[in-house]
């Protein structure tokens, strides 16, 4: 059975995809991932995991809440970009 937490997951990971897409005009730039594993899922961008649904990192939001599971996939990509950019500038 699909819970609502892996349709969110699948249907974010599609709508970011879309996006890139959208911003980048290239079909075949999708830098997320999404990869069911069983009872677990996890998201992908550019290979790296950066979000799994048994060890969920998002920041809490009060006492009840996490932080919106987009806002923390961008978080997380942004975070890798400027890793790879830092790392391309210490080659060149």
């Amino acid at each position: 059975m699909i819970d609502i937490d892996t349709i969110t997951a699948l249907q974010i990971t599609n709508d970011l995809n879309c996006e890139a897409y959208i911003d980048n005009g290239k079909e075949y730039y999708m830098p997320f991932t999404y990869v069911s594993m069983g009872h677990e899922c996890l998201i992908e961008f550019m290979g790296v995991p950066i979000w799994d649904s048994d060890n969920d990192d998002r920041e809490w939001i009060g006492e009840d809440d996490k932080e919106s599971l987009r806002k923390y996939l961008l978080r997380q990509s942004k975070e890798i970009l400027i890793d790879l950019c830092a790392k391309m500038m210490q080659v060149i």
